[in-house]
């Protein structure tokens, strides 16, 4: 008799185990509930107990070809705190960690992961994002991060990014072949943004960025529908990318000016002759100029060396250059933006120094970016 409840009662647990995630699914939540200290969390139903993982708080579990897996976290709110490492659920969709008191995450290895959410963080002060082949939208606005690094190998999909509200001064974003909306505003301490090779973008949000100055290029994106640039100090914009005739229509979409200054000295548009009329599409843009005169032209470079952009002359700088542009004496160096003469964004250089062989002989700007501050030169390419 007894053998036969023993054989009962392990078949019954076999039962069970059968229909809960695999092991290490549930073993990978039991880490993240220890690393982000789960006893403290405002509701833990369930957790890293032997109940079924479909029944944990916030846990979502779908059956995938007669197996059961975890699909869906969401977690905000619960008071999680602390450091995180989090990877290796096969068919995790979505990562939903918005407000809670994260300090560092590390997401990394999540083949099916398409939506990652982990917004006002406000310690959050370090994220890294890596193997991330299905990743469509990232969002972390209002964290504390001073820098971001979105790599098209490890997002090669990612066609959102909500950045809104962190403290980078300085920004990159390239080659992201899918990405459509780039919201990084109100960011009081950004100064430098290079973005490059975007072609799918369509919104760009830089509004409330104060310290965001001098030239920005957007000639390359082609699908560009809005750029909202409003309380910026930005005094040189090129917008003329073939698009100009489908920029959407609402109020602000296409906006450009200061709070308390009158900054703007030239926009490069498509169509001058009927901006300068105030005609559709433009009559529904935004801009404050130089004493209240508009400015717009096919050709903006003649105001890219004499735009809000510190100078300096005590650096050097390999000039003229053939093959590699090389610059020495500027402290923190992060990058050298290169325009050419009619102020297209034609190639970006991180560190003081890269391979320019690739570019036609001719006059180029370059926009150096530090910490602290942006520097112009003229050099000439042999």
């Amino acid at each position: 008799m007894n053998k036969l409840f023993f054989i009962l009662s392990l078949v019954f647990c076999l039962s069970l185990s059968a229909q809960d995630v695999p092991e290490n699914e549930r073993n990978i939540l039991i880490s993240f509930y220890n690393q982000t200290n789960g006893n403290d969390w405002a509701d833990h139903t369930n957790w890293a107990t032997n109940e079924p993982v479909e029944s944990w708080h916030g846990i979502t579990v779908e059956e995938i070809e007669g197996k059961k897996h975890i699909t869906k976290v969401h977690l905000p709110a619960n008071n999680l705190t602390g450091e995180l490492a989090l990877g290796d659920l096969p068919h995790l969709k979505i990562l939903h960690l918005r407000k809670n008191k994260l300090t560092k995450v590390a997401i990394n290895n999540f083949p099916k992961l398409e939506i990652l959410q982990i917004d006002y963080n406000a310690t959050l002060t370090e994220a890294t994002f890596n193997s991330l082949p299905e990743l469509l939208e990232l969002s972390l606005n209002e964290d504390r991060l001073t820098q971001i690094s979105v790599h098209p190998k490890e997002l090669p999909k990612i066609q959102e990014l909500h950045l809104r509200g962190n403290h980078f001064k300085t920004a990159f974003f390239e080659n992201l072949e899918h990405l459509k909306w780039l919201f990084i505003n109100k960011c009081p301490y950004l100064e430098s943004l290079s973005i490059s090779n975007l072609p799918a973008l369509e919104r760009l949000y830089v509004n409330q960025d104060f310290k965001l100055a001098g030239y920005l290029d957007l000639s390359s994106f082609s699908k560009l529908k809005a750029f909202i640039a409003a309380y910026t100090s930005l005094s040189v914009v090129n917008l003329k990318n073939g698009n100009n005739i489908n920029a959407e229509t609402y109020e602000d979409a296409i906006s450009i000016y200061h709070d308390s200054k009158n900054l703007v000295k030239c926009v490069a548009v498509d169509n001058p002759d009927a901006a300068m009329k105030n005609e559709l599409p433009y009559k529904n843009w935004k801009i404050r100029w130089v004493d209240l005169k508009p400015n717009y032209r096919a050709d903006c470079s003649d105001y890219m060396a004499s735009d809000e952009v510190k100078t300096k002359s005590s650096f050097k700088i390999s000039n003229p250059v053939k093959d590699t542009l090389w610059i020495q004496g500027v402290d923190g160096l992060k990058s050298i933006e290169i325009y050419s003469s009619t102020g297209q964004l034609v190639k970006t250089i991180l560190g003081n120094q890269g391979d320019v062989s690739s570019l036609p002989k001719g006059v180029y700007f370059l926009k150096i970016n530090t910490p602290s501050e942006s520097l112009t030169a003229k050099i000439i390419k042999q």
